[in-house]
């Protein structure tokens, strides 16, 4: 259809404490074919292998894909991904963005024009020993770009960039290496 809604589930009550307004179960084990996401850039090759919801729009050029509108949120999750799983292997991914052939643009987008206290991005992981909480290290092309860029206009800035290691008595706190550097600082 053009305008109108091909399916629509509505939910007038308020009380809706148990349950879903649409559950989606499944006791397949793998929905992932030997041939799915090849990766090879044709824009074809993600709609390989299977799904538990799969939502194809390959011809959509502006607009939403998928939108969420939660306008009276206090203490709600507007989007919640849960897993128990203790057999994570190194391939395992809880999300996984694939933009295998976008030359511009931006990949993740978040806003928050008016938050003045609380969080923008909280990312824990208490109990990493050997791992990285964030890697940004692929990278071999960088003419005029930035790996990193911070910046702040506000002229009362006190400590806009604070790093601690309170309880580290042994090592390198913070090493950067720059061998092939011939000029600069």
């Amino acid at each position: 259809p053009i305008y109108g809604n091909l399916l629509k589930l509505t939910n007038s009550g308020t009380g809706l404490k148990d349950g879903r307004l649409l559950h989606l179960e499944t006791g397949a084990i793998s929905s992932i074919t030997e041939t799915a996401h090849t990766g090879n850039g044709n824009g074809n090759d993600f709609g390989v292998g299977g799904a538990v919801f799969d939502i194809t729009a390959n011809d959509l050029e502006s607009g939403q894909i998928l939108r969420v509108i939660a306008n009276s949120m206090t203490s709600a999750n507007m989007v919640e991904l849960l897993s128990t799983t203790e057999h994570m292997g190194t391939d395992g991914k809880i999300i996984n963005i694939d933009v295998t052939r976008a030359t511009v643009g931006t990949i993740i987008d978040m806003k928050a024009p008016l938050l003045q206290g609380g969080t923008l991005i909280d990312i824990s992981a208490a109990a990493l020993t050997t791992g990285k909480i964030l890697d940004l290290s692929d990278n071999a092309a960088l003419t005029t770009g930035k790996l990193l860029h911070m910046k702040t206009t506000s002229n009362t800035a006190s400590n806009p960039v604070l790093i601690e290691f309170d309880n580290m008595d042994v090592g390198i706190g913070m090493n950067i290496s720059v061998p092939a550097l011939t000029t600069g600082h």
